[in-house]
């Protein structure tokens, strides 16, 4: 089986925009025809009755500047452009046929030898490590995450009063009153639970209410204006949750910030918690 490649934009360009559907059809039938016969982009006379194409919808084509007229034939334009030729295809096909050879030949000999000489050749197994005596952890010490007994005990991030309140700032910011957590290990919960470990509810509080006025949170610095307002994005993006706040401050919405926060730091808060930021 052979493939054809096609550029992720080939239905959008303005040659192919302007064909009847029709015309359109019979193109990709002919360029999979191309890629299946290996014409290198020529569809003879052969080819042609063997797709059914019209006269019209050929001369549409040419029109378009998507097929040539080449003598008693056509070629697709810029076919070998986007795939590999016929001469590339069988060399490709040659070079995976002898590596085949050379791996078969390396696994016979291999065989070969560990027959005869299965003694004299064989590495001698290292003996096995006496495993390190570790002293039994410390009763005060720190307790692992444990995401599912935080909530069973009601700690878990999407049950904290703070993170709640962040939350509902948010959710009024961004005109999504409706949104909800996703109980158990909401990742959002999580994301605002993180940020508010590292930065204080204080400044948090200013990034859920000022947030709408970054250019990539509201999409008008977007190239597509697609708006990035989720809570991930907004708390667990530590470059902008600073990018934020340092705006809101800078307009006089609060105190002066603390230290921005580290990837490593955001990860312990992440961990403390349970899970990766």
């Amino acid at each position: 089986m052979s493939w054809l490649k096609l550029d992720d934009g080939f239905a959008d360009h303005p040659k192919v925009l302007e064909l009847s559907d029709a015309a359109f059809r019979l193109h990709v039938r002919a360029l999979c025809w191309c890629a299946r016969q290996q014409t290198d982009g020529v569809l003879t006379k052969r080819a042609l009755a063997a797709l059914s194409a019209k006269s019209k919808f050929i001369k549409e084509l040419e029109g378009a500047d998507l097929w040539h007229k080449k003598g008693d034939a056509h070629e697709v334009h810029d076919y070998l452009k986007y795939n590999p030729s016929k001469a590339q295809r069988e060399a490709e096909r040659e070079a995976t046929r002898r590596r085949a050879e050379r791996f078969r030949n390396g696994a016979a000999n291999a065989t070969g030898n560990g027959v005869t000489n299965g003694v004299s050749n064989r590495t001698p197994v290292p003996s096995r490590p006496v495993p390190e005596e570790k002293e039994p952890p410390t009763p005060g010490g720190p307790r692992p995450a444990d995401p599912l007994a935080d909530q069973l005990r009601g700690r878990a991030p999407e049950q904290r009063p703070d993170v709640l309140e962040v939350y509902d700032r948010l959710k009024k910011s961004t005109g999504k009153p409706h949104l909800k957590f996703r109980a158990p290990f909401d990742s959002a919960a999580k994301a605002i639970a993180v940020a508010i470990d590292a930065d204080g509810i204080d400044h948090c509080r200013i990034v859920a209410d000022f947030c709408m006025s970054d250019g990539m949170v509201n999409g008008k610095l977007d190239e597509q204006r697609q708006r990035h307002d989720s809570p991930e994005y907004i708390f667990g993006n530590t470059n902008a949750f600073h990018r934020i706040l340092a705006a809101a401050l800078a307009a006089g919405k609060g105190a002066a910030a603390p230290a921005k926060r580290s990837v490593r730091d955001a990860m312990a808060a992440a961990k403390a918690i349970g899970g990766d930021p």
